[in-house]
């Protein structure tokens, strides 16, 4: 009886105490509802929220603002397949050398038309293959009736002598921007001209490019419209460079190839006084900085690289930094 009577005691006891003292756990549940109503009285309301929303919308949209403005370029290409892919590594090496691009979204928009099975160029000029103008006119409808470009260039010179179905193709609808004359523009500015040197000549600049292209008087009729006289290799070295080009496009960039376009250069600079040469063919940058190497003879000023005026003028396009108006006819 003794025993149950101490145990009937200390039950008492706890309860007593627990009355009048609130319990460890009471107590930490007491601290957690109240911490909870401090938070939500610190806790940002909708409208808060919804700036705070807008506020990274803001931010975003500073950062691809300049990107949703940009111009959309449509490339003729495939002509042939290297140098395309050539032109299109350009364009992202140099969007990055000029604007700076560390994001997908600050590179421009393209959309290429890569079409190697277009007829030769060369032999539709002399008249000797298919006519290649109306393969050209078709790749351009395509991207015109897309509604997705904003203006086209063709990633091919020698393929400027079938403008005019390209235009064609345009509809007067998007422009088109000439290889040829954006680079004689290059090769004016980096002249300087003032229309004769000081003994009253006219200034001169060789051209490198294929048999077509220099049949077709592309870049001579354009460097003359600029008072720059335009100089090609003899008979025997424009072969030469007929050759090198088709050599490039099977894939050879070997020493011969090498040593054979030094041979054409060597012609154009030291024999007959060309103070600027351009290098007037897609696959042509795929060697000739290589040449630099190994000929000391010139420096890369002294030449004008059709792909890379080319390519610089369409970023700088596309970004709204050029106006298209200024590149039509």
């Amino acid at each position: 009886m003794l025993v149950f009577f101490i145990l009937y005691v200390l039950f008492c006891t706890c309860m007593c105490l627990a009355i009048h003292n609130p319990s460890e756990a009471q107590y930490h549940r007491s601290f957690r509802i109240k911490k909870q109503e401090q938070n939500m009285d610190n806790s940002p309301t909708r409208d808060q929220a919804a700036s705070s929303v807008d506020s990274k919308d803001e931010n975003w949209e500073k950062l691809t603002s300049k990107r949703l403005t940009d111009k959309t370029v449509g490339i003729l290409g495939g002509l042939g397949p290297e140098a395309t892919v050539h032109f299109l590594s350009r364009i992202l090496a140099r969007t990055v050398d000029l604007y700076h691009a560390s994001i997908d979204q600050q590179h421009i928009p393209i959309i290429i038309q890569h079409n190697p099975t277009v007829p030769n160029r060369n032999d539709a000029i002399d008249g000797v293959g298919t006519n290649c103008g109306p393969h050209l006119r078709d790749m351009t409808s395509s991207l015109v009736k897309s509604g997705a470009v904003d203006f086209i260039v063709l990633a091919c010179n020698t393929a400027h002598a079938f403008q005019s179905y390209i235009e064609e193709g345009c509809e007067k609808k998007v422009p088109f921007v000439s290889m040829i004359d954006v680079t004689c523009n290059e090769v004016a500015k980096r002249m300087n001209i003032r229309g004769s040197d000081n003994n009253g000549r006219k200034r001169k600049c060789g051209i490198l490019a294929g048999g077509g292209c220099i049949r077709a008087n592309l870049f001579q009729n354009s460097l003359l419209q600029r008072h720059i006289e335009p100089i090609i290799p003899s008979p025997s070295n424009q072969e030469l460079m007929q050759s090198i080009i088709y050599r490039i496009k099977a894939g050879d960039k070997g020493m011969n190839v090498l040593n054979d376009f030094i041979k054409v250069i060597q012609e154009l600079k030291e024999e007959k006084g060309c103070e600027c040469i351009v290098v007037g063919c897609t696959e042509l940058p795929l060697i000739w900085e290589k040449c630099l190497d190994m000929y000391n003879g010139v420096k890369i000023d002294d030449f004008v690289d059709s792909t890379d005026v080319m390519v610089d003028t369409l970023i700088r396009i596309s970004k709204n930094d050029l106006e298209l108006n200024s590149f039509l006819n």
